[in-house]
């Protein structure tokens, strides 16, 4: 804070600017800062997450666009100063403002009907289920896409677009449209608010993108990813390896894999039992043995012989 604090009155603008956005800048650098007459500085200060809303509040009031744009996307910005730019003249503030978590649902209601921003209520994490389960029924594909990865869908919601989305996407001859249409099955698949039953019916489907998505979804049925720990597409056990809920009868299984990605999957697992790190610790490739390297339930005792393998990538653990 002390280097920051001293920065704060460099001559170089610039370097002003970074200070007044960097988040370890003290608060009372940050209210010199903003009495700045210099609007680049003053653009630091908008985009800073500490910025207290009362200096967003005076900040909004600023006819500079970088500004107003900073302070429409700030979290800390007040629920008052959002629901103002949610009725901006500038099509991309409104834009901002509704993919800020922070804006309250009543702007998110209004901004649904934005037609060049519904795109971000649909992914926007606050924006109420009831709006979201309206979003299900539009017809842009990008925007749908948008609404299958937002954990707060519901997943009647979630379950609409899947069967809408797979049921048309051998009509159309475009494949550029039907590439959109699985990619939002593909969003579906690995969202964590997908219903158990949807994602036991896409493990067993016949597209491989979707198939993806169900194998690394943290919420998938044991059953399910018991049945793709077999499947004949290795990255897919992969996945399922990588899988923070996978059960442990089935990671112990897939450490003995014949291929090597999926060995370096289990030796990435946060729940992989540190004697079973230790016998990873010693494959063939050096990737798993560095996967090992990066396990923090890998034991002091596996780092110490790690610490002496021929390979440097599989020596170094990232902090």
């Amino acid at each position: 804070p002390k280097v920051l604090v001293s920065l704060a009155e460099d001559d170089n603008r610039l370097i002003r600017s970074a200070v007044a956005g960097n988040l370890n800048t003290p608060l009372e650098t940050l209210s010199v800062l903003a009495r700045s007459k210099d609007n680049i500085v003053l653009r630091g200060v908008a985009s800073n997450p500490n910025t207290p809303s009362e200096m967003l509040a005076v900040l909004a009031k600023s006819e500079d666009y970088g500004i107003r744009k900073a302070v429409a996307g700030n979290f800390n910005t007040s629920p008052e100063i959002l629901a103002c730019f949610a009725k901006d003249n500038d099509v991309t503030i409104r834009g901002i403002v509704a993919s800020n978590p922070s804006t309250p649902p009543k702007s998110l209601a209004v901004l649904a009907n934005d037609k060049y921003n519904r795109q971000h209520v649909a992914g926007n994490p606050s924006t109420p289920p009831e709006i979201l389960e309206m979003l299900a029924k539009d017809e842009s594909l990008f925007m749908l896409e948008a609404l299958a990865s937002n954990v707060n869908t519901p997943s009647e919601a979630l379950t609409f677009l899947v069967r809408e989305n797979l049921e048309t996407m051998d009509e159309t001859s475009n494949i550029h449209i039907s590439s959109k249409k699985l990619e939002i099955c593909y969003c579906v698949a690995s969202n964590p608010s997908t219903s158990p039953e949807m994602l036991m019916e896409l493990a067993n489907g016949e597209y491989g993108l979707i198939t993806y998505g169900v194998a690394s979804n943290p919420s998938t049925p044991p059953e399910a990813l018991a049945v793709l720990a077999s499947h004949f597409d290795k990255s897919i056990r992969q996945r399922v390896a990588s899988n923070p809920s996978v059960p442990l009868e089935i990671l112990l299984a897939l450490a003995n894999d014949e291929r090597c990605n999926v060995r370096q999957g289990v030796a990435g697992n946060p729940n992989t039992p540190p004697e079973v790190l230790e016998v990873l610790a010693n494959d063939e490739y050096y990737f798993v043995r560095q996967a090992v390297a990066n396990n923090f339930n890998t034991s002091s005792k596996t780092l110490a012989v790690l610490a002496e393998d021929k390979n440097a990538l599989a020596r170094q653990r990232k902090l």
